[in-house]
């Protein structure tokens, strides 16, 4: 049985912009909806059956715990928000570099608990959004683990769930993450089953372009699991 782990990153006002326009997120809710499915958060996962997926948000934009929260309560839906701790209530300075890219504010803290009294699921994505394969091994563990002791005190919320700063990992991440973490998400494409491990989980990337066609593909046949490829001799 596969389960689809979707990963969204920000959602927008309008069209024009960055990231996924409120009123198509929620069509695509809807839509899923209509299939049959179910979202549950992260965590849950190998708890999970036929029809129940999860959804993701990477970063922890300000515009999703806004927008995606009010939308993901109407059809019964949970989610999970990877929040990069030392930045909450700031913006995506990480994204400076890219031309491409746009300022976005980051969710604050009143926000954040919102999202975790309403039974959404918060997960770690590091400290500062650093690409963790270009850190040494000292600035790796600080990256990763810090946010679990920022969080729990905070929020009193114990984090479970981790995902790699533009999906980029190497073998020493993966076990850093294993001693405090149940589950991490890679970019990687695919849907997840019991055969995969636990720390390298494949998504499906929706975006504002993506068709109902598109979407009923990539949940319920293996046109993307076919993609998945992870690290070389892991272990589950």
């Amino acid at each position: 049985m596969s389960i689809p782990v979707i990963m969204y990153h920000n959602l927008s006002l309008s069209k024009g912009n960055k990231g996924v326009e409120i009123d198509e997120f929620e069509n695509q809710i809807k839509f899923l909806n209509k299939l049959g499915y179910k979202s549950f958060n992260l965590k849950e996962l190998t708890k999970l059956e036929k029809k129940n997926l999860v959804i993701t948000f990477d970063d922890g934009y300000e515009n999703v715990h806004k927008y995606a929260l009010p939308i993901l309560k109407k059809y019964n839906f949970k989610a999970t928000s990877f929040i990069v701790s030392n930045k909450i209530d700031k913006f995506n300075d990480w994204d400076k570099a890219n031309p491409n890219s746009s300022r976005m504010k980051l969710a604050n803290f009143d926000q954040i608990s919102e999202w975790i009294d309403n039974g959404f699921e918060i997960g770690s994505h590091s400290t500062e959004h650093q690409n963790l394969t270009k850190l040494g091994i000292f600035d790796k563990v600080k990256a990763i683990d810090e946010p679990i002791k920022l969080i729990r005190e905070k929020f009193k919320y114990e984090v479970e769930s981790f995902c790699y700063p533009y999906g980029k990992y190497d073998r020493d991440c993966i076990s850093i993450v294993k001693k405090n973490y149940n589950y991490a998400v890679t970019t990687k494409r695919g849907r997840y089953n019991n055969k995969i491990n636990n720390y390298e989980i494949p998504r499906l990337s929706i975006d504002n372009n993506t068709s109902k066609f598109k979407i009923f593909l990539k949940l319920m046949t293996i046109y993307e699991d076919v993609k998945y490829k992870p690290l070389e001799n892991s272990e589950n």
